[in-house]
Parts: structure tokens; C-alpha cells; sequence
């Protein structure tokens, strides 16, 4: 992992494991799952951004087609799950009306992400075959 991608993958990293005891300290439940469910989606960001622009891997570049929108998804699903949690926790919320559609938002935003991550490569694999 370059130097380029590695913030990113440290704080997907760091995200699930320190939600728990982010929770506890500040002695609300809103950044649990949002921090949760931004520490995958940043990981899989990051590797799909390395293989795509940095190393050119021919599966990621045959699958650009969805591994484009992969990114831009995986993206906002990760911006909107970290402001949930910030600002949920700042602001003292609680499970609020916005702090629920954020959190819908942030759960299935890496979810499509993930999925049109596998789509293209899946066809990408289906394209190597026929061939």
C-alpha cells in the first residue's frame, strides 16, 4: 500500500475499533454504527482507487465502468457516515429524524458500492474467460 492510499486505509482501519470506546467516552450511542459502516466502505475505496489509478490492474481497468461509480458512492457513504457520527455526537442528538435518514443513507450508500465493485469485476472475469 503506497504512501497516497494509506490514510485512508489506516483510518478505515481505525474506524470500527475505536467507535466502541469513542461511544463509551463520550457516553453517546450515535457514533457506533456510523463509524462502523465507514471503516469498510473506506477500505474497500481505497483499494479500489489503488487498483484503478495507481497500479492499473487490468481486471479494475476492464471493470472502470463500475468501478468509477464504486468510488463515488463508497465516497459519499463515507462522508455521510462520519458527519453523522460527528455531528450527532456534537450536537447531542440522539436518534433524531436526521440522525435516522443519515444513518439509512450511510448503511446502503457502501452497500452499492461493494456491489457495483463485484458486478465489474465479475464481468471483467466473464470477459477474460470468453476470451
Amino acid at each position: 500500500m503506497g504512501r497516497r492510499y494509506l490514510p485512508t486505509f489506516a483510518v478505515g482501519i481505525l474506524c470500527p475499533p475505536l467507535s466502541l470506546p469513542l461511544s463509551l467516552y463520550f457516553q453517546r450511542i450515535e457514533p457506533l454504527v456510523p463509524l462502523l459502516s465507514a471503516g469498510p466502505s473506506l477500505i474497500i475505496l481505497s483499494i479500489n482507487w489503488k487498483g484503478l489509478v495507481d497500479d492499473k490492474n487490468p481486471r479494475f481497468v476492464k471493470a472502470e465502468k463500475f468501478i468509477r461509480p464504486s468510488i463515488y458512492v463508497l465516497g459519499a457513504g463515507s462522508i455521510i457516515n462520519i458527519l453523522a457520527a460527528t455531528l450527532g455526537t456534537a450536537l447531542k442528538t440522539g436518534f433524531s429524524s436526521w440522525y435516522a435518514a443519515s444513518l439509512i443513507i450511510g448503511l446502503f450508500l457502501p452497500l452499492i458500492g461493494s456491489v457495483l465493485t463485484i458486478l465489474g469485476l465479475r464481468a471483467s472475469r466473464k470477459s477474460d474467460e470468453k476470451s
